[in-house]
């Protein structure tokens, strides 16, 4: 019986659902059946898993889901400390008993996860719907003698592989790392950057680096999971001035300010 008269059947239907968590690389599936579920050779785990319901609206917001799970999740540990530096996404199935072909396997909901709270009894994962990316609408332009463009985007066009400096990280805190290598340069050279390393999912984590002296970098947030002797890559950072353009990295023709906007307002100041 396909999935469509068995959603709409009123004693016919055993509902079940598959969820799907994507990690970066890392690809982790479940179930709400009591026992585990195979689908296309892929093992669906079961676990204690429930979701809130899902609304069809026209407006975006409402159209979040809760997903609440026991504390021992495995997706979990990756919200421990910080947040993971890869987008979650979230993929939800729907069967009802035997998967005997895929009309009867139907995907009812897909985000990605915002975020994680632990509660008195389980933990709860707050996701968004997948069109909540299309709804922000994109910011003008400035007139400004700085530059709006991030280092090393479409629009700044520096070759950021060109300006890496590797090395190994020598000790981590909290919020600092220190490489030998970033004492090559002057200090505040890659304040601004930042530091990359290997994640644990397939990914990158990266994090800004807010202070630069010597070997020592202080990076935004933590520094978890990074571990003394990991390998990471080194970014210099811009201050977004025409000068430093110019000088640190030759790349006037693709300055996104105006370096000669005047000082004074015509509409609101007298020019002469």
């Amino acid at each position: 019986m396909p999935f469509a008269t068995k959603e709409a059947s009123t004693f016919g239907g055993v509902p079940d659902e598959v969820y799907v968590f994507a990690v970066g690389g890392n690809i982790q599936r479940y179930t709400s059946s009591d026992t585990d579920v195979v689908y296309e050779g892929e093992t669906y785990v079961a676990v204690p898993i429930q979701r809130g319901a899902i609304s069809l609206d026209s407006e975006i917001d409402k159209s979040n889901l809760s997903i609440q799970v026991d504390f021992d999740f495995p997706l979990l540990e990756a919200y421990m400390v910080i947040p993971p530096d890869v987008v979650v996404q979230v993929t939800i199935y729907r069967k009802h008993g035997e998967v005997i072909d895929e009309e009867d396997y139907t995907p009812v909901w897909k985000g990605r996860v915002a975020s994680v709270s632990w509660k008195e009894v389980n933990a709860e994962i707050e996701c968004e719907n997948i069109a909540t990316s299309l709804k922000a609408p994109g910011l003008r332009r400035p007139y400004t003698k700085g530059c709006p463009f991030r280092i090393y985007d479409d629009d700044c066009k520096v070759n950021e592989v060109t300006y890496k400096v590797d090395g190994a990280a020598v000790a981590v805190t909290n919020n600092t790392v220190q490489v030998a290598e970033a004492a090559g340069k002057p200090d505040g050279y890659y304040s601004g950057g930042f530091v990359e390393w290997d994640g644990q999912y397939g990914n990158k984590n990266s994090r800004t680096i807010t202070n630069h002296v010597g070997q020592v970098l202080t990076v935004l947030s933590s520094t978890w999971p990074m571990a003394a002797l990991d390998t990471v890559s080194m970014y210099p950072g811009c201050s977004q001035n025409s000068a430093e353009c110019d000088t640190k990295f030759a790349n006037m023709p693709n300055y996104g300010g105006f370096k000669n906007k005047p000082n004074k307002d015509p509409s609101k100041d007298q020019v002469f």
